[in-house]
């Protein structure tokens, strides 16, 4: 199915306005149109991607308000956004689905200059195109989704709020789910079980988690079983050593002292995931130290 781009651009102009005409219709390597803050595309900032072994690549785009990808036909384009239920704006660092885009569908962003990915579907082993996106200035992170979410059993999900890497939840814990950081379950977002028969989750023991692992098999857990001032679930994507716990972690504040030295950076987040710019004076907070997070009380 072929759109016309936002409702005002038809592909012939899109040709005209990137002076491709012939050029166009035989390449197949995507485009990207940058849309001013009115959604307006912008002719003269429209650049053309360079294939880089299985994907097509950009760097240094100049982005105002947002943009739209353009796939090449032979005659005409079909225009490609986000797909609609996916996570907006696009997360950084990670694969964001791509639909094909109708009406003023386009990819939101705030201004800025950005290096980006763009992947096929047979590339990534998808039903979709997807793309990634990182600042220029900062290509390497670390980058955390804003939110994660819990697939459960009959389709739905719990959504996990969290800062910094550090998601929690304290309330209605399901006694099985998956972890993604798309509201899918697609082998391509989610975190599962490193080792992928370690996926029974046991009050105050950490489980590794990785992205794309362990993607076919569901967290089990009990959270009835657990006393009040243990329920919560943590999941933890700091430092690359990422794991999922149920209840409080069992290491003492001895502990703490003896493993942690001077040598880790010490942050403390609320309950509910929201980090704190200064040493709490009492009340339960997750501590985080390094890879190591642990709910202590103050």
């Amino acid at each position: 199915m072929k759109h016309s781009f936002m409702g005002r651009v038809s592909a012939g102009f899109f040709m005209l306005a990137i002076g491709a005409g012939a050029a166009f219709s035989q390449s197949t390597s995507p485009y990207i149109v940058p849309v001013d803050a009115d959604g307006t595309p912008m002719a003269d900032k429209i650049r053309h991607m360079t294939e880089n072994g299985g994907f097509y690549e950009i760097k240094g785009l100049e982005i105002e308000s947002g943009f739209l990808f353009a796939g090449i036909g032979q005659t005409e384009g079909t225009y490609y956004s986000l797909n609609s239920w996916a996570v907006n704006p696009p997360v950084y660092g990670l694969l964001n689905p791509l639909s094909i885009s109708a009406g003023n569908q386009y990819i939101k962003m705030p201004s800025g200059t950005y290096d980006l990915k763009f992947y096929t579907r047979q590339t990534v082993g998808s039903g979709y195109n997807h793309f990634t996106i990182v600042p220029s200035d900062d290509t390497e992170g670390p980058f955390y989704p804003e939110k994660l979410f819990l697939l459960l059993d009959n389709g739905s999900n719990i959504v996990v709020t969290g800062t910094d890497g550090v998601y929690t939840l304290s309330e209605n814990i399901p006694e099985s789910f998956k972890i993604s950081y798309e509201p899918r379950d697609d082998s391509n977002y989610i975190y599962g079980a490193v080792d992928g028969s370690d996926t029974e989750l046991e009050a105050g023991e950490a489980v590794a988690i990785g992205l794309d692992k362990g993607v076919n098999v569901k967290f089990v857990c009990h959270p009835q079983e657990l006393a009040d001032d243990d329920y919560e679930l943590v999941i933890s994507l700091v430092n690359g050593d990422s794991f999922v716990r149920i209840g409080a972690d069992e290491t003492t504040a001895l502990d703490f002292v003896e493993a942690d030295g001077d040598s880790a950076e010490v942050r403390y987040y609320t309950l509910q995931g929201h980090m704190l710019d200064h040493v709490p004076q009492n009340g339960l907070y997750l501590r985080v130290c390094g890879s190591k997070v642990t709910k202590v009380a103050l």
